[in-house]
């Protein structure tokens, strides 16, 4: 019964009115309303089980005169209802049903509200209030028995009402608000559901039964999928039977991610009553089976790793699988932080390996060069790439055995490089780039430093010495260029005379010999 087709509505009386009331209110509703009409309300008031019904479907429990400013707030709009303190549990819950209608908005918030409300009625506290009323107006009394089944009648009705608003939603739509109101009723299960959400629920389980059963039947064939290439005789990490792999796991993830989003109410309903949803535990144990048997049968760490963790995102209600894929989690990161290591330290040996190999060649290159070239410009730059090579070397690398060989190939050469052909300066680079990678170790840093000292002496005292030797070069250098272009600026004048610029000496005087300096 509506609760604006309540014969108490309709009358504007009340449950406490005597049949004298009632008569005057006849009298006043017989303008508005057409005596068939008048006749049925009557008929309803005066048997005893359909007044039973009208007094439940109405505001028993508020009082009369309290009455009008509820009715009020339900016409005006839901807002106003649900901010409206007080009600008494069996009046809130008619008075939401009669919102729901209207409550496209925050349809939820109703549907919830309605749910505490229909909770809290006390069939013991509404015998009490119509026994009461019906005394005092000198009707006749009520069983408990009757009182208790039409309160039941009256919360089947709750739901048949909640499930016609339901049904006039687009399944998206229908979804979303079930998942919404299992989520905020239990809290994200935390907290039991009300019976009216459970059995909302227990609707919405049969009506999504075929499409769910479609959704877990993709998972399963994407599992069996994924087990076929895996089992394939090709290696999985080759070919073609790789490239499966990727778009294989994506579309399971896919699937598995689109049956949660249909089966998650039912996953928080199943956590709040402190149970298990069958179906994800049978389906979170697949998935699980596969990922150990990807990393464990074929080494495949990345695809266990994927799977895992789709496990703690979508069966995260399910505390026990939630709990299994957290640890497997843990023991899958463990696993990929020991391979990442093992791949870092070959990578850096690999690669000290190769420096250490261009080392060697450019020290034989620079020494071959030395030897064969009196330019020592261009042998220069090749000492500085050396010197940028040995840069490359970590210090952690120093007690490496052939680190430490080419550091004592590369000292030799510094050392020839100051003693046998004149570059301190060059020798000092490289044994500061030397000393740097061995820093205090033993015998290397005492070496080193007191090939740096020894030098550092040579270039003390003897630098300026070759400084000297080498300007007096460049300066008689010089001298031999200037006399030359004077004796061919004299050799060019001779020829521009005409005369012969070597003539034969007179006889009897011997031939002027030149000293060429």
């Amino acid at each position: 019964m509506d609760l604006f087709e309540n014969p108490f509505y309709l009358l504007g009386a009340s449950i406490w009115d005597d049949s004298a009331k009632l008569a005057e209110r006849v009298e006043v509703k017989s303008i508005s309303l057409n005596y068939k009409t008048i006749s049925q309300i009557m008929a309803n008031l005066n048997s005893p089980r359909h007044r039973l019904a009208a007094e439940v479907a109405w505001l028993a429990d508020l009082k009369p005169e309290d009455q009008p400013n509820a009715l009020l707030a339900l016409k005006k709009s839901p807002e106003s209802l649900l901010e409206l303190q007080g009600l008494p549990p069996l009046s809130k819950a008619n008075l939401l049903t009669a919102a729901l209608a209207q409550g496209d908005g925050r349809l939820t918030d109703i549907i919830l509200a309605l749910a505490a409300a229909s909770a809290e009625i006390d069939p013991d506290q509404i015998l009490e209030t119509i026994s009461q009323a019906r005394a005092q107006a000198g009707w006749p009394a009520v069983q408990e028995k009757q009182v208790k089944l039409e309160v039941k009648a009256r919360q089947a009705y709750f739901l048949s009402q909640t499930l016609a608003q339901l049904a006039g939603l687009s399944p998206p739509a229908r979804l979303g608000l079930v998942r919404g109101l299992v989520e905020k009723a239990t809290n994200l299960g935390e907290k039991p559901a009300p019976p009216l959400v459970a059995e909302i629920m227990d609707s919405f389980a049969k009506e999504v039964k075929t499409p769910l059963a479609a959704r877990a039947t993709e998972v399963y064939d994407c599992i069996f999928a994924l087990h076929s290439i895996l089992d394939s005789p090709k290696e999985p990490v080759e070919g073609q039977n790789a490239a499966l792999i990727h778009p294989t796991l994506e579309k399971l993830i896919k699937s598995t991610k689109r049956w949660d989003a249909m089966a998650q109410p039912f996953q928080i309903l199943a956590k709040s009553q402190s149970q298990k949803h069958p179906d994800s535990q049978v389906m979170a144990m697949k998935i699980r089976e596969l990922a150990f048997y990807a990393y464990n049968a074929k080494g495949l760490l990345p695809v266990a790793q994927s799977l895992t963790e789709l496990l703690r995102e979508v069966f995260a209600e399910s505390e026990d699988v939630s709990e299994r894929a957290e640890k497997d989690k843990i023991f899958l990161d463990q696993l990929a932080k020991a391979q990442r290591e093992r791949d870092n330290t070959q990578f850096k040996a690999d690669f000290l390996n190769r420096i250490l190999a261009v080392i060697l060649e450019k020290i034989r290159e620079i020494g071959s060069d030395l030897e064969e070239k009196s330019d020592f410009s261009a042998v220069s730059p090749k000492i500085e790439e050396l010197q940028a090579l040995l840069g490359d070397i970590s210090p952690k690398d120093k007690d490496d055995q052939a680190v430490q060989k080419v550091a004592l190939m590369a000292r030799a050469l510094a050392l020839s490089l100051c003693h046998r052909y004149g570059r301190p300066e060059r020798a000092m680079d490289l044994l500061t780039a030397l000393g740097r990678i061995f820093g205090s170790e033993e015998p290397f840093a005492s070496l080193f430093a007191s090939d740096l000292e020894a030098i550092g002496q040579i270039v003390k005292v003897l630098y300026p010495k070759l400084k000297f030797i080498r300007e007096s070069n460049k300066k008689l250098l010089l001298a031999i260029i200037i006399l030359f272009l004077i004796l061919l600026t004299l050799i060019c004048a001779r020829l521009a005379k005409g005369d012969d610029p070597w003539p034969e000496p007179p006889l009897g005087q011997p031939p002027v010999k030149l000293l060429v300096v």
